[in-house]
């Protein structure tokens, strides 16, 4: 027996636990999110989550600057909203489910609600315990636009149709105003899809269609936004042909932007309410004269690939805008005219291939296989997107021996 083996006897002989080493995560940070929500009260607090299933609920405690993985919750998370009056209350909708967190979401109560989804959610501002919801029954081979209310936080909910024809609702709405008043933008079909507005004047006890002026070429009605002290004054944001405007409460609407986005979200904030932002796609627009004229925003901070699913603007100070898409959390501090990721601490990014370059080992590359490649040159502390190969999926990356800045790629897909 060699003297390594002895040693080795020894050490397990002794009972003598090896030394783990703790494991850091450097990133690169990032990932697909979708929902967004500003905390009422402490406006410095956001949370957000992953475009998953099980979707990851993440926490920010200074504007997005840093973030925290704080919970889970086991479907995908469609939307959040926080109570106005308690902000440690929280909820969140996917299908066929509602959460609720009363610890400023550490833990989650999951509501099931079979055959249902939810895909907006809204605390009543006035008696927070009314919770109202849109989304979509699964019935009679068909899914059927409905609005959903609680009255008791959450515990118990019921449904009211909107219309008999098979459709989807997207977005909800609530003037602040008055809160007994609530829109829902989607569509219906019959022979064709109908983009719709349905607006409720009683609490979502009945409602009634006000569609009138909106176009057939824009599919349906994605996003929808009131303006903060002018209740006569909507925002439209529709699937493919940009954004509409109500100046009269949604009798009718105006198409006041174009471009065949698909526009997600709409966000006002109470600081500035002549301001508005519309996220889409690939592009943000912002209003400065409470949606007379709209304008595209410095949107170009990132590569090819953006997914804008998510615009909030700080109740407070309106220059700092949020978004979630795509490759994650971004953030402006000059009203969109510039922006730049966020995403710290945020891990969501799927690592297939990793190369250290061998003469300088400050310097890595990592392929993730549905955001790109990405470069660090101070191992790891920033990573740095680089020109990506999307149209392939890679399967390793070489460092050439003599030349740090030449990268060799493997295609995965032969």
């Amino acid at each position: 027996m060699n003297a390594e083996v002895i040693i080795f006897c020894l050490i397990i002989s002794a009972g003598i636990t090896p030394v783990r080493a703790e494991w850091e995560a450097i990133g690169p940070y990032g990932g697909f999110l979708r929902c967004l929500e500003i905390d009422p009260i402490d406006p410095s607090i956001l949370y957000t989550a992953s475009y998953d299933a099980p979707s990851k609920i993440f926490k920010s405690t200074d504007h997005g600057e840093t973030w925290e993985y704080i919970s889970t919750v086991p479907n995908y998370a469609y939307c959040i909203d926080c109570d106005p009056t308690q902000s440690s209350i929280l909820y969140a909708s996917s299908y066929a489910d509602i959460f609720k967190s009363t610890d400023s979401g550490e833990t989650w109560t999951m509501y099931d609600m079979p055959g249902y989804e939810i895909n907006a959610i809204a605390v009543r501002p006035d008696i927070p315990t009314t919770v109202y919801a849109t989304g979509v029954i699964f019935t009679g081979g068909q899914y059927i636009m409905h609005f959903f209310k609680s009255v008791d936080a959450g515990a118990t909910w019921s449904g009211l149709p909107l219309i008999d024809h098979g459709g989807y609702s997207y977005d909800l709405a609530v003037d602040p105003q008055d809160p007994q008043t609530i829109y829902i933008g989607g569509y219906y079909y019959d022979t064709t899809p109908h983009p719709c507005v349905f607006k409720s004047t009683d609490g979502g006890e009945s409602f009634h269609e006000q569609s009138l002026g909106l176009s057939m070429t824009c599919q349906r009605v994605q996003s929808l936004a009131v303006h903060p002290t002018n209740s006569a004054i909507l925002y439209a944001g529709t699937y493919y042909d940009g954004i509409f405007r109500s100046t009269n409460a949604g009798i009718s609407w105006q198409h006041v932007s174009g471009g065949s986005w698909f526009f997600t979200s709409l966000a006002t904030t109470p600081a500035a309410p002549h301001i508005a932002y519309a996220g889409a796609d690939t592009v943000i627009y912002m209003t400065t004269d409470s949606g007379e004229t709209w304008l595209r925003t410095n949107d170009q901070y990132n590569g090819a690939r953006r997914m804008h699913r998510c615009v909030r603007i700080d109740p407070i100070d309106p220059s700092m805008v949020f978004t979630t898409e795509y490759y994650g959390f971004y953030k402006s501090t000059d009203s969109g005219v510039s922006w730049y990721a966020a995403n710290r601490c945020i891990t969501l990014a799927k690592i297939n291939a990793l190369t250290v370059c061998t003469n300088s080992p400050e310097i890595l590359y990592v392929y993730s296989e549905n955001y790109g490649i990405y470069k660090s040159t101070d191992c790891g502390t920033e990573w740095i997107p680089m020109p990506s190969p999307f149209a392939c999926r890679l399967g390793d990356l070489i460092i050439h021996n003599t030349d740090p800045n030449t990268l060799l790629a493997l295609e995965g897909d032969g």
